[in-house]
């Protein structure tokens, strides 16, 4: 069976399981946000680091919200939203009726759709 990754053909990304995924932003998309916060980029400014959301961080967020739509086996369980990628540990729930970078691919569009642009991965 084609698992619709040559780096691991012997898995099943269609089955349960849970995965960390990195998604990097396209170099030409503009950064998700900016670093607010207490940080080593901003000594001496009081809290802890956070992302300041900006257009296309909102976007990534609202289609973070939606992941059971895309499909209901779906779980997020955390994401980590930098400037210029996003981390996410999510959960395939049951088995689906495709592999999860179809499901991922379907992410990516919903992102761009709500960011009003091409391209944001």
């Amino acid at each position: 069976m084609w698992t619709g990754n040559n780096r691991a053909s012997w898995h099943d990304y269609s089955s349960r399981a849970i995965y960390h995924i990195t998604l990097k932003k396209s170099p030409a998309a503009s950064p998700f946000g900016v670093i607010g916060g207490n940080c080593a980029l901003r000594p001496g400014v009081p809290g802890s680091p956070f992302l300041r959301a900006g257009a296309l961080g909102l976007a990534v967020k609202r289609a973070l919200r939606e992941l059971p739509l895309i499909h209901p086996a779906l779980r997020l369980y955390q994401y980590a939203l930098m400037p210029d990628h996003l981390h996410m540990i999510i959960s395939v729930e049951a088995p689906m009726d495709d592999i999860l970078g179809r499901k991922l691919a379907a992410f990516k569009v919903r992102v761009n759709h709500y960011a009003g642009v091409d391209g944001v991965f």
